[in-house]
């Protein structure tokens, strides 16, 4: 960490503390029923096992991409944003300890994929018609599906490019 330059450490340690102040407010919005527990573990347990095992990209030999982010977005969809955050908590971490990651970095990727999923779910929450959650049901879910994956899209990259830079 410490061969990261001043600006890098403040920005991964801001990224950080939004990311515990989430996940504690998340804490206070969650099902505690058995059923969604469950569902809640089945979706941290996929997270980390799309994030152990990446589609390493044949062009760069460096490069590697998830598929994490479809089973986050579902998430988003059937859960809304408190139990999101927790299920995206579980399932990154889990994997950046699996895959022994630094610390630093399974602070940053983790704190990031939080922020991320927490724009994303609270994006979806503001356009879906309040119904139902399918973003099938109607026009109105079909367009926060598309906003939810261009918040992604956004957050995700801009993050992740703004620690890079």
């Amino acid at each position: 960490m410490k061969a990261l330059p001043f600006h890098a450490q403040l920005y991964m340690w801001m990224l950080t503390a939004i990311a515990v102040m989430l996940v504690v407010l998340s804490v206070f919005g969650v099902d505690t029923s058995a059923i969604a527990l469950w569902e809640a573990v089945v979706f941290a347990a996929a997270i980390m096992v799309a994030d152990i095992y990446p589609i390493h990209l044949p062009f760069e030999s460096r490069v590697e991409a998830t598929v994490s982010c479809a089973l986050k977005t579902a998430a988003v969809i059937l859960f809304g944003p408190s139990i999101t955050v927790l299920i995206t908590l579980v399932g990154t971490l889990s994997a950046e300890i699996i895959l022994k990651r630094t610390w630093f970095k399974a602070m940053f990727n983790t704190s990031e994929m939080i922020l991320t999923t927490a724009c994303m779910a609270v994006s979806y929450e503001l356009i879906y018609d309040g119904m139902a959650r399918n973003p099938f049901h109607s026009l109105q879910n079909g367009l926060a599906l598309v906003l939810l994956l261009l918040v992604y899209f956004v957050v995700n990259m801009g993050l992740v490019s703004t620690m890079v830079s």
